[in-house]
């Protein structure tokens, strides 16, 4: 399955419908500045917690900032769910020739109307959304979707100023869907000669609302938070929930 071809029809599962999200708001930093705060922590030692809950750690860590994220929202905003958008690499689940960036996001929901009675409830909810996500026809249904859109003569011949303003309004209508993203760069792999000379990784994205990057060298995992928002409760939350499970954690901050 490539970007480069017409897209085949086949039988898919209709994506769920989106609802406003909960979004975390603040003080914004000056000049459009992004705060910046980065964990460092034991790969082994956050594993062993995953697979505490049977979980992976993608998924873990997932719960872990929903929590966080439930527990700072205020009562009368908790008729919204909580969203985390998840990029996903498409490799993994279709064979591609392109060279092109081959990946989709999905939206992972929490109904907070309940609020987040403990991590496992919420660990529990998680784990099935990326279930239901993950699978064959629902990938393939977006794929399908955003082919369309690329063959769509009309799109081909729009002139390239009025496509980028019909982007940006998409990107902001989809931005109200979405309470925080989180991605996870997985293992990297260096040349043994280098092995030594390196101590971590880590990657940050900017945006207009929290996102989460998490990337793991050797046995040390890197959480990196980006916020457009001088508060760092949330952070704080998610950071002290590891602390208490007995994992020592290593904070720099930009701020």
């Amino acid at each position: 399955y490539t970007g480069d071809r017409l897209h085949e029809k086949r039988d898919v599962t209709r994506p769920r419908s989106g609802v406003r999200a909960y979004r975390c708001g603040g003080t914004r930093l000056p000049e459009n500045r992004i705060a910046l705060i980065e964990g460092a922590m034991s790969a082994k030692a956050v594993l062993e917690q995953a697979h505490i809950y049977n979980t992976t750690l993608t998924v873990f860590i997932s719960a872990l900032l929903v929590y966080s994220i439930g527990r700072e929202m205020p009562v009368r905003r908790r008729g919204r769910p909580i969203v985390l958008s998840v990029p996903i690499n498409l490799r993994q689940y279709f064979d591609s020739a392109t060279v092109r960036n081959f990946f989709s996001t999905m939206n992972v929901p929490y109904d907070s109307r309940g609020g987040v009675p403990d991590l496992a409830a919420v660990i529990g909810i998680l784990s099935e959304g990326f279930k239901d996500e993950l699978t064959e026809s629902r990938l393939a249904g977006k794929l399908d979707r955003f082919m369309r859109l690329s063959q769509n003569p009309l799109v081909r011949i729009m002139p390239l100023p009025l496509k980028n303003l019909f982007l940006k309004i998409g990107a902001r209508h989809a931005d109200r869907r979405i309470s925080a993203v989180i991605s996870n760069i997985g293992r990297v792999e260096m040349p043994r000669e280098f092995e030594d000379s390196i101590r971590q990784f880590s990657a940050c994205v900017g945006g207009r609302y929290i996102k989460l990057t998490l990337g793991t060298y050797r046995d040390r995992l890197v959480v990196s938070f980006t916020s457009p928002f001088r508060e760092t409760n949330v952070q704080r939350r998610f950071f002290r929930l590891l602390s208490d499970m007995g994992i020592d954690i290593e904070i720099s901050s930009n701020l």
